[in-house]
């Protein structure tokens, strides 16, 4: 089988030899040991690169008389000392220890029989073009390897040319014929403009590599972030509003009632370790009604009540971006996720601002996105601002920054989640260094802090209640609604589940509010 294996290898070479191409090898390997079309091609292919060690070079298909322009590299058995076969006088020849370079068809002969036992013909074009992408002149060399495929030749032969040539990456991109017969000028000339056309490649590659990364993103947010929403827009009605009275306003001051929602997760499945109780979507869409609730019957208790209510949410509302993961890609715990999360965001974000608006005159919503919300929320966000934008009465603001600040009265109110989900930073850990950001935060606004009489920094994200002088302003963190809070219990922070509401008068918050969900 050996011999037979062998003989046939030995036709396919004479094949090759006559002026055959891959295809008839690839007929004459089927008939003869009965292999399938594509492993036949197979085989023509593989022995058509080891044949190409014989100086046999494959005919064009459509032209039998013509070389195949592809093909550049020959390998022959030429011996040094006979340039005859190189097709040119003696005064053509330029000879060297490792090469003969032949100036009349611009080829090179390099000498590397008692290494691999044939020598290599190169034309001169090739040659130079190697030399040119391997130099290091435009800082951006090629590699062995890259310049191996390109220009096909195979890697152990590149190595042995550029060593004959003496070429590293640190070498001029130009040959030793180059450098002996052409003038300095000339060469400099060259430099430049390949230089020019390097520099022209490199920010055409940046800009497609750019073009590329911004249609994988949006590709990604159409197919995966915002079709969910789409579907879930088409199939959702607003909610009916339930056991909220729909009675005006009572008489009024000009206080200001500033109502924080942050951290309410809805779609959050979980446990306390300790408690044992249960959290789940269900269990946060009541939290959040029975906030609204306990408002409307704290301030049923008021000779008067604010005129304006200024609602801050602080993200976090819901408990993941899509698919149960936040945006950087963390896997949670959910019973609903998606298009499902994103209705039921909507329709108690709607049943709260409305609530509100049965309560207060005048309802300003600020909000920011949560870290496990992320841009879902923010959909959420816009799609509820649709919903009320003819009412001139509840005005919205959304951020598109992790943090953000508004004024009631002679108050200035910087409020954030706590972190950042797109860039994934948040608020520093240590007391010093916290007030030492917020402190930073405030200077870069001075222009805004003219007749401010008192300042506020709010924030939630750790589920855990703290208020409390800092410097020249006062931090206040707001906690979780969630009544089984396994996040809090692993940080040690074991504070009740609760929102938080302040009354806000001309120059400080007059009195805090908490409204508990145990």
């Amino acid at each position: 089988m050996t011999k037979d294996i062998k003989s046939i290898k030995e036709n396919i070479v004479q094949i090759f030899q006559n002026g055959g191409i891959k295809a008839d090898a690839a007929r004459y390997i089927s008939e003869k040991l009965g292999l399938g079309k594509t492993q036949s091609k197979e085989w023509a292919k593989r022995i058509h690169e080891e044949c190409c060690t014989f100086g046999v070079e494959e005919f064009d298909e459509k032209n039998d008389n013509d070389i195949n322009e592809h093909e550049q590299v020959v390998y022959s058995n030429y011996d040094e000392t006979d340039v005859d076969n190189l097709g040119s006088s003696q005064s053509d020849l330029e000879f060297s220890d490792k090469y003969i370079y032949n100036k009349d068809d611009d080829t090179y002969l390099f000498l590397l029989e008692k290494r691999f036992g044939k020598n290599i013909v190169v034309k001169g074009d090739r040659i130079r073009g190697i030399i040119s992408n391997y130099s290091n002149y435009d800082d951006q060399p090629e590699s062995i390897n890259e310049v191996s495929t390109k220009y096909e030749i195979p890697r152990k032969y590149l190595l042995q040319i550029l060593r004959i040539l003496g070429i590293t990456h640190d070498s001029l991109p130009f040959t030793p014929e180059q450098i002996d017969n052409e003038d300095v000028d000339t060469l400099k000339e060259k430099c430049v403009t390949g230089k020019r056309f390097a520099l022209n490649q490199k920010l055409q590659k940046e800009g497609w590599k750019s073009t590329k990364d911004d249609a994988r993103k949006w590709n990604e947010f159409i197919i995966g972030k915002y079709n969910p929403f789409v579907d879930a827009i088409d199939t959702w009605s607003p909610p009916e509003l339930k056991n909220i009275p729909n009675t005006p306003p009572k008489n009024t001051n000009d206080k200001v009632f500033v109502c924080v929602l942050t951290d309410t997760h809805i779609g959050e499945l979980t446990k306390n370790c300790w408690s044992g109780k249960t959290f789940n979507s269900q269990k946060a869409v009541d939290n959040i009604l029975n906030y609204v609730n306990q408002i409307k019957t704290k301030l049923d208790d008021w000779s008067s009540v604010p005129a304006k209510c200024k609602l801050v949410i602080m993200g976090d509302i819901l408990n993941s971006c899509v698919d149960g993961m936040t945006r950087r890609g963390t896997q949670l715990h959910n019973d609903i996720i998606n298009g499902d999360m994103f209705k039921v965001g909507l329709d108690v974000i709607t049943t709260f601002v409305s609530s509100l608006k049965q309560i207060f005159e005048y309802v300003n919503v600020s909000c920011v996105n949560g870290n496990h919300d992320s841009f879902m929320i923010g959909a959420v966000y816009y799609s509820a601002s649709k919903y009320f934008e003819d009412n001139e009465y509840i005005v919205w603001n959304i951020s598109d920054y992790w943090l953000d600040s508004f004024k009631v009265n002679n108050c200035y109110f910087i409020y954030t989640h706590g972190k950042d989900d797109v860039n994934h930073v948040g608020l520093p850990n240590s007391k010093p260094k916290l007030e030492s950001f917020i402190q930073s935060l405030l200077l870069n606004r001075v222009e805004e802090l003219v007749g401010i009489k008192s300042k506020y920094f709010i924030t939630g994200h750790l589920h855990s209640y703290v208020h409390e002088e800092m410097n020249d302003f006062e931090y206040i963190r707001v906690p979780s609604s969630v009544t089984a809070d396994e996040f809090a219990e692993s940080l040690g922070f074991m504070t009740k589940a609760r929102q938080n509401c302040f009354i806000v008068g001309q120059n400080h918050i007059e009195d805090t509010l908490h409204f508990y969900f145990d």
